[in-house]
């Protein structure tokens, strides 16, 4: 009966740490990546940064983070200027430019 119990709180605390992943937002899933030569012709928005622990998204939720940001600037472009894992538990980081392009 205890091993029951066990697992329900597990099982509960994986839901409950399952709502911590960074989830793209409709308007972080209108902004595109672009290029060095692309961002010239851009309006800079200025930088944005995101740690996501491991357990959490790690690299992928920091990208999704990253994005959101980015929307959240009013941008819909966004360039990567680092991406990286570190730790022992594949913790993501990123760092990169918001901009705003016009798209033909």
């Amino acid at each position: 009966m205890k091993l029951i119990y066990v697992f329900i709180v597990i099982a509960t605390l994986q839901v409950g740490c399952a709502s911590d992943i960074p989830r793209l937002t409709t308007a972080g899933a209108g902004v595109r990546t672009i290029s060095p030569a692309i961002a010239q012709t851009c309006k800079h928005l200025g930088l944005v940064s995101s740690f996501t622990p491991g357990v959490f998204g790690g690299i992928e939720g920091a990208h999704l983070d990253a994005r959101n940001k980015v929307a959240s600037k009013g941008g819909n472009a966004i360039l990567i200027v680092s991406s990286h894992i570190s730790g022992g538990y594949d913790h993501g980081n990123v760092t990169a430019e918001a901009y705003s392009c016009t798209f033909s």
